[in-house]
């Protein structure tokens, strides 16, 4: 199935930036140029919803930085691998980066936060009173 762009996109797109990518390329890949909008309206549009005032997050420590590193150099050899064909490796280390994202977004636990600390040294435990 051949994909393109109506005159209108391709424009609009052209005022995004995207005037020096190939036209081609960009009819295959427009859906996903849209997520990262999509995503940001859709939690904009629920923060809105919930009345949710939204106050700075606090800095991630090395751990999570070296974790979110990692995460990235997965994905790019995930990529590198389904872009050469290696597709049982790249469902491997796929399915991995999932894995270990979807741990960390649902239980806090951070295999690779671990990692970093059993290298590097753990914090000191918090008072159980001041938790609560």
């Amino acid at each position: 199935m051949r994909q393109t762009l109506t005159p209108r996109t391709s424009r609009l797109l052209d005022i995004q930036g995207f005037d020096t990518v190939d036209v081609q390329e960009l009819a295959r890949v427009v859906p996903w140029l849209r997520l990262s909008f999509g995503l940001c309206a859709l939690l904009g549009g629920l923060g809105t919803a919930l009345v949710s005032p939204t106050g700075p997050l606090p800095r991630r420590g090395a751990p999570s930085r070296f974790g979110c590193g990692v995460g990235a150099v997965f994905l790019l050899v995930t990529a590198w691998a389904f872009s050469d064909g290696h597709v049982v490796a790249g469902y491997a280390l796929g399915g991995m980066l999932t894995s270990v994202a979807l741990l960390v977004s649902t239980t806090d636990s951070c295999i690779l936060s671990m990692i970093h600390r059993s290298i590097f040294g753990w914090p000191p435990a918090r008072d159980a009173q001041q938790e609560g």
